[in-house]
């Protein structure tokens, strides 16, 4: 039985928990491929394993200049409230991809935004077994990757806030007529939907593209040899950060994007009582603008996962303000490596987040509350040693390579037994 696994970039959230599971049914000796728009190189662990498919350099340079293109013709982003990435159904891959994939494959696709042309694809790939990771919601919506509480997909799109449109009949109807048509090639059991958290399943079920198709829950895995609890005091050497601080560590990967909540977490800084030891780190692509009340240190946009874990692991607690999200890598990673985790109940860090057994959950958007909780778990040794301790023993239990892989395998069977 042979996996092909379609993602368009194997870097990021969803890329990297492609990319893990492609590692874990390597690692059980399954024939796992990955098909992929962007280079696949230096993924720390797990690129020599990776089979990549990638576009000549040529036809990458044609697709770039397509996309934006379109994005000038089509897209008008609203100036408010602001929104993160719109994604077209189309792609210059067309019939290309379909044409890579052994006949006797089951395809799984990832985030395809960009690389799967609906309209081609679909019709080429039509009578075969698919199963698809949402790794957000642009599989079901008119363009979006998370509608910020939007709701229209719930019916058909139009009149997208994205868009900064009015007209029921926008782009974003369009978009979401032609995704129907596509998925429509398939019956109930020729598409499989998977969803890493309820959270995520619960919203897969509201969608009308998708047409009540059944959602299997399969949490993300990873690779908890790397992602490990190590010596705390060595870890903060390591890395040069003060050895008895009480250290705050938060990512900064997209400052502008107001679903991440980093505006929350500054917020919730202000009505954190201040204290000479605490010590804010944070990681990502953008240094974030702290107040000065605390010292801190950037740590940039780490590529490692030894290098990650080891960040993980110099932290008192893991903060996550994001106001919706799927099932957070970041949160995985942080209980993997037995450092607590302190966020908002939303999306699906409750998922992973179980107060006063493995951090501690507040309402979303509660910066006091976020605050307190952060102090809390500082203040509290006792606390934070037994969410430590549960956090690494469920991680353990439940979101292991092999485990993922083992759940991804029987759903495969099942695909291709009913092919057959």
């Amino acid at each position: 039985m042979t996996i092909i696994h379609i993602a368009t970039n194997p870097l990021g959230g969803a890329g990297r928990s492609a990319c893990r599971l492609h590692e874990g049914l390597l690692k059980l000796g399954v024939d796992s491929r990955m098909l992929t728009a962007r280079p696949a190189n230096g993924i720390q662990g797990a690129s020599e394993l990776i089979v990549s498919k990638q576009l000549p350099l040529r036809a990458r340079r044609w697709f770039r200049r397509k996309i934006h293109a379109w994005r000038g013709r089509n897209i008008t982003r609203a100036p408010q409230p602001a929104f993160e990435q719109f994604s077209l159904d189309s792609s210059p891959v067309a019939h290309e991809l379909a044409r890579e994939i052994p006949q006797d494959a089951i395809i799984h696709l990832h985030w395809v935004a960009g690389f799967v042309d609906y309209r081609t694809f679909f019709q080429d790939v039509s009578g075969r077994a698919i199963v698809w990771t949402m790794h957000d919601m642009n599989p079901f919506t008119g363009g979006c990757h998370f509608d910020n509480g939007c709701g229209r997909f719930v019916n058909d799109c139009g009149r997208c806030p994205q868009l900064g449109s009015q007209q029921e009949i926008d782009l974003s109807r369009k978009i979401w007529t032609r995704k129907k048509q596509a998925l429509d090639r398939f019956g109930p059991h020729g598409l499989q939907i998977v969803s890493p958290s309820r959270w995520m399943a619960e919203e897969v079920s509201r969608s009308s593209l998708l047409d009540g198709r059944s959602c299997r829950i399969i949490p993300y895995g990873l690779d908890t040899d790397i992602f490990r609890p190590i010596d705390k005091v060595a870890s903060r050497k390591q890395l040069g950060l003060p050895i008895d601080g009480r250290i705050i560590l938060f990512g900064a990967a997209s400052l502008e994007n107001p679903r991440k909540g980093y505006d929350q977490f500054i917020q919730s800084l202000e009505h954190l009582t201040p204290d000479d030891s605490v010590f804010l780190l944070s990681m990502g692509t953008e240094p974030p603008q702290i107040s000065s009340r605390f010292p801190s240190r950037h740590m940039g946009s780490v590529k490692g996962d030894q290098m990650l874990a080891t960040i993980y692991n110099a932290a008192d607690l893991f903060v996550i303000s994001s106001l919706a999200d799927n099932l957070p890598n970041t949160v995985l990673e942080s209980l993997s490596c037995g450092t607590p985790v302190v966020g908002y109940a939303s999306g699906g860090t409750p998922d992973l987040v179980e107060p006063m057994e493995t951090g501690l959950l507040v309402e979303t958007g509660d910066t006091v509350g976020l605050a307190r909780s952060m102090q809390q778990m500082l203040l509290n040794d006792a606390l934070r040693e037994h969410c430590s301790h549960v956090g690494r023993t469920r991680i353990l239990a439940n979101h292991t390579l092999e485990i993922q892989a083992r759940q991804y395998l029987e759903v495969y069977a099942e695909k291709h037994a009913h092919r057959s």
